[in-house]
């Protein structure tokens, strides 16, 4: 692409994305020169169109610390001799020096790959063979979980049937990217009264806190309303509290 932009020449290809939420797509990318009476470029019409990638991020059970593969795009010399490759004095062009892949397996795993949240790691997964190769283990996407969501959380969904079976790895792609996520429609009891509005609202666990606001005539609320999801009959739930809740915001 740089070399058709530099020489003013056409380019056409495909190149591998992803979304805010991690799911990889591909973008197939045309860009065309457009060039004035003396051949200069003076401007560069580009069209790009959309595809999913049909790409599988989950996991499969293995050796956290399983020995990886590299590819071409990330050899380095010093990797080959620490793995007992050969490799040739004169290496091409396109094999750039990476010295994050010198480190070894348990400390990408546990040191990086860890501590990074479920959709930088599926994202990692699609850079090199290695990364994916580690990026595919159950062990390594439980604890990419538990940092994210929590031990408690994460504990709760393991006892969840059907998530041994689904894998970490796919159970937090479908959480981030909403993929299994369906409305369900609650009756609920109770009011929140008086009514009010620019209202603040938030999740714990499974109850709904709502509080503060503005009613009539912009009169400042200051009181808080639970509302449990997780009771037989939920119903709103007045609730007395010792100091006033923070400055409503728009909710």
């Amino acid at each position: 692409m740089r070399k058709c932009l530099e020489y003013g020449l056409e380019f056409r290809g495909e190149l591998l994305n992803f979304r805010k939420d991690g799911t990889p797509m591909m973008n197939r990318l045309c860009l065309t020169p457009i060039r004035t009476d003396d051949g200069t470029v003076s401007h560069i019409i580009g069209i790009q169109v959309f595809m999913e990638a049909n790409i599988d991020l989950g996991p499969v059970s293995c050796n956290l610390w399983k020995e990886s593969l590299y590819t071409a795009e990330w050899f380095t010399e010093e990797s080959a001799s620490h793995r007992g490759k050969t490799v040739s004095v004169d290496l091409p062009s396109r094999h750039r020096r990476c010295g994050l892949l010198d480190l070894s397996d348990e400390v990408l795993a546990q040191k990086i790959l860890a501590l990074l949240s479920p959709r930088d790691v599926a994202s990692l997964g699609s850079v090199c063979t290695r990364l994916f190769q580690l990026t595919r283990n159950e062990d390594l996407w439980k604890i990419v979980c538990q940092n994210a969501w929590g031990v408690e959380t994460t504990s709760i969904l393991e006892a969840v049937p059907g998530t041994r079976r689904l894998g970490w790895g796919r159970l937090a792609r479908e959480l981030t990217s909403l993929e299994g996520a369906a409305w369900r429609k609650i009756v609920v009891g109770g009011a929140v009264e008086p009514s009010r509005c620019n209202f603040s609202a938030c999740a714990v666990g499974n109850r709904l806190v709502l509080f503060g606001g503005e009613g009539i005539n912009m009169q400042p609320m200051n009181d808080t309303f639970v509302l449990d999801l997780g009771a037989a009959s939920p119903e709103w739930r007045h609730v007395h509290v010792s100091s006033p809740p923070p400055a409503a915001c728009m909710a």
